[in-house]
């Protein structure tokens, strides 16, 4: 109890230091602005996510189930499994250290083996992480369809930048088709 007493007593403290600290009239115009955002919320196709998840789930099980013909492994997306079957298919003593996104591209332009070719480009669609926004989105989505909470304005505290939360929309991929 004395610990939390001790808690209100230095917020307490910490916001009598911070009165006289207020935003201008734009910067509280612009986080109004950002509260009426987020309290209308991003509408979500929610049958379009379900299909999206439902979708990766099958590909990702042919993707992993072509690994396995192509491997022969209990379990080709063991990490340590696969290396050694890279190390093998190379017929070399190099160390394969990293199946991360740029050690599997040097492996794929390395190599005019058919099948480590296949198999690394199989451990490229795999290791997409695209898909898990619909899960996000899923996950947040309200009874309306809509998700809200996805900005917080300042959320980077020392550029004043907004933050993406939850979906992360500020981080989707780029659209490169032609008009």
């Amino acid at each position: 109890k004395a610990y939390c007493v001790q808690d209100v007593v230095t917020e307490t403290a910490i916001r009598d230091r911070l009165l006289w600290l207020h935003p201008t009239a734009g910067e509280r115009a612009v986080w109004l602005l950002d509260q009426q955002i987020n309290r209308r919320g991003v509408m979500v196709d929610t049958l379009l996510v379900e299909n999206a998840i439902r979708i990766d789930a099958i590909n990702r099980e042919r993707l992993t189930a072509e690994a396995t013909d192509i491997t022969g492994l209990d379990n080709p997306n063991s990490v340590a499994q696969l290396k050694e079957w890279i190390r093998e298919q190379l017929d070399a003593d190099v160390e394969i250290e990293s199946l991360n996104k740029e050690a599997v591209k040097q492996l794929i332009e390395s190599t005019d083996d058919v099948d480590l070719t296949q198999l690394l480009k199989i451990r490229q669609e795999l290791g997409k992480t695209s898909v898990k926004k619909y899960a996000a989105m899923a996950a947040a989505v309200c009874a309306d369809n809509r998700v809200r909470g996805l900005l917080q304005y300042y959320g980077a505290n020392r550029t004043g930048r907004w933050a993406g939360r939850i979906v992360q929309v500020q981080n989707l991929p780029q659209n490169h088709l032609p008009d």
